[in-house]
């Protein structure tokens, strides 16, 4: 059932943009968090959350001749093959609850316009709140900071890693602590 769910969610995430596999691992992690099954088990790598098997899962789907990667720019994107709508005929209606429906909606109309860029910072403060919250109880300021630093040096400023908390917020990805 993965991999046929897996398939719909690329064919749906091309429909609005051709990602790279940075930003398709990133668009399928916050999936995930907005409560959409796949069942992957994401860790923090030096380009964001990333999941061996997602990439696994997608080189089997190119493979197999459901999906095809071009290379674009400095950039491998992921598109959909002649025959990804055959393959997605053939299995008939994808049992997808209203949840998944909703997080699928999510990501294709509020990230899928961002850049890998963009999606690695955001997906990279996600993952930091969640890990010092789930450790610690609390994920302050100063903390998510110096983590996202540690992992990323100066690639990204104080103000955008603020930014991004803040976006987070505003996605209902987080929560804002009450006193």
């Amino acid at each position: 059932m993965r991999e046929l769910k897996l398939i719909y969610v690329i064919n749906e995430i091309c429909k609005y943009v051709n990602p790279g596999k940075k930003a398709m691992q990133k668009l399928i992690y916050f999936l995930q968090e907005k409560g959409f099954q796949l069942g992957y088990n994401y860790g923090i790598h030096h380009y964001g959350p990333f999941c061996s098997s997602v990439e696994n899962d997608i080189q089997k789907l190119e493979m197999d001749g459901v999906v095809v990667r071009e290379q674009y720019r400095n950039s491998l994107i992921i598109k959909p093959s002649q025959y990804l709508n055959l393959y997605l005929n053939d299995a008939g209606e994808i049992p997808l609850s209203s949840k998944e429906r909703g997080a699928l909606d999510f990501v294709l109309t509020s990230l899928c316009n961002m850049t890998p860029m963009e999606l690695e910072l955001l997906s990279t403060v996600h993952f930091i709140v969640k890990e010092l919250i789930e450790k610690e109880g609390t994920a302050n300021h100063i903390k998510v900071v110096q983590t996202v630093e540690n992992i990323k040096g100066d690639k990204f400023s104080e103000s955008e890693i603020e930014d991004a908390v803040k976006k987070l917020l505003d996605f209902n990805f987080i929560e804002k602590k009450r006193n």
